[in-house]
């Protein structure tokens, strides 16, 4: 008996032992932090340490202030990865004053200058370029306006919880993505990273153009697309639009896009009240990837139906009864079906991994969509915005109209509203 005792006392002296290296080191590693921010940030003082969780990344955030020979007195947060023990984001609070001459021009030229300003910020982070936060509100509606130095409107988001930045965070993998770019798009300018619910969307500046880099949540890359002219589109692919039913459409957009598999062009075209969007490879094959009108060409990537999982094949049959599949398509880590039901065209999301469904969505007529709705946009800021195009999406959780908006000089938003009204 006293041999067992002993032997646990044993146990837990080497447990708390272990415990206290632990705290030790952590100690240690805050000090490190500390030092870090006093080198960066002149006169850091009166640091206040918390842990934050983000996307199951953990993270020592340290509350300070500090001073400049232009101010005496900046409050700021900054972020560490506790598991990489690197800095990844500070957030500083600045006033309109102080923001760059671009930018302050680029608000006071925005839809939002006549909104009062809550809170205005600088954003740095590792690797990439500062950007600014104008957190605005106007009747009872607050927007986040996310700059980028040169006065570019990067993003717009409205009621934004609790007011944080955590998709401004870069999370650890942003290492492999930066060096990802690096390795091809040399020389590019990282202008912003941002982490959504199933992707993760990086802009840069390469070779004098905007382009946009897609990762999965893992870091795995996806594709990069950018925008080109049709001057700059390879003979054969003009051969094959000049040489489609497509010819006499009018070309609102053309992106070049690049994935792991192939490179292609995407051409969004119109004509009158029928939007269509078609992908052509550099050798000239075409196919169609989205009718806005309904139509049900499955292009040159459709699959037969009997090709489908029979998960999927159940999940359509059971939730659409006596739907008429007409196409597949592959879209990036998705599985989207297109079916035929109750005289509407739908578009059925899965994904491709677990074929666990997403959504469904089809395009409504704005004047089908419930009283309610309008109400809601009439009373947005965006109440002189002209209705681009109405979806009425289900998922999982809920259903909601997602109202596309668009006005001359401005960039284009996309509203999610419940059929009761409530903007989500």
């Amino acid at each position: 008996m006293e041999k067992k005792v002993f032997f646990l006392l044993l146990l837990a002296g080497f447990a708390l032992t272990g415990c206290q290296k632990e705290v030790n080191k952590h100690e240690a590693q805050i000090k490190t932090y500390e030092s870090l921010l006093a080198a960066k940030y002149p006169n850091a003082s009166g640091f206040e340490w918390s842990e934050k969780t983000v996307s199951d990344n953990v993270y020592d955030m340290a509350t300070f202030t500090y001073s400049s020979n232009s101010r005496a007195t900046y409050n700021a947060e900054a972020w560490f990865d506790r598991a990489k023990g690197k800095w990844r984001m500070t957030e500083i609070e600045i006033t309109f004053d102080e923001l760059p001459d671009a930018v302050k021009q680029a608000f006071q030229n925005s839809e939002y200058a006549d909104w009062r300003i809550e809170e205005v910020e600088k954003i740095e982070r590792e690797g990439l370029e500062i950007k600014y936060e104008i957190e605005v509100k106007k009747q009872g509606t607050e927007a986040d306006l996310y700059y980028a130095p040169d006065g570019t409107l990067l993003d717009v988001i409205l009621d934004n919880p609790g007011h944080n930045n955590n998709g401004s965070l870069p999370s650890p993998i942003v290492d492999d993505i930066i060096a990802f770019i690096n390795s091809h798009y040399s020389g590019a300018n990282l202008i912003d990273l941002d982490i959504k619910h199933h992707f993760i969307k990086v802009k840069i500046i390469h070779e004098n153009r905007k382009k946009q880099v897609r990762f999965d949540l893992q870091g795995n890359w996806l594709f990069t697309k950018y925008e080109v002219a049709l001057a700059e589109v390879p003979q054969p692919v003009v051969n094959a639009f000049n040489g489609s039913e497509y010819a006499n459409y009018e070309i609102d957009e053309i992106e070049f896009y690049e994935t792991p598999q192939e490179t292609y062009y995407v051409f969004e075209l119109e004509a009158g009240d029928d939007d269509i969007e078609i992908k052509i490879t550099p050798d000239g094959v075409l196919s169609v990837i989205g009718n806005g009108n309904g139509g049900g060409n499955g292009g040159g990537n459709g699959h037969v139906v009997g090709e489908l999982d029979p998960v999927i094949l159940d999940f359509i049959n059971t939730n659409y009864p006596s739907a008429e599949v007409l196409s597949t398509n592959f879209p990036n880590t998705k599985i989207k079906v297109k079916i035929r039901h109750e005289g509407l065209v739908k578009n059925v999301f899965f994904e491709r991994q677990t074929l666990a469904w997403i959504k469904t969505c089809w395009m409504v007529e704005w004047n089908h969509v419930p009283q309610a709705v309008h109400d809601a946009v009439a009373a947005s800021p965006y109440a002189q915005y002209e209705v681009e195009e109405v979806h009425y999406v289900e998922t999982p959780e809920q259903v909601f109209y997602a109202i596309e908006l668009e006005a001359d000089g401005q960039p284009d938003v996309t509203l999610h509203i419940t059929p009761e009204g409530v903007i989500l």
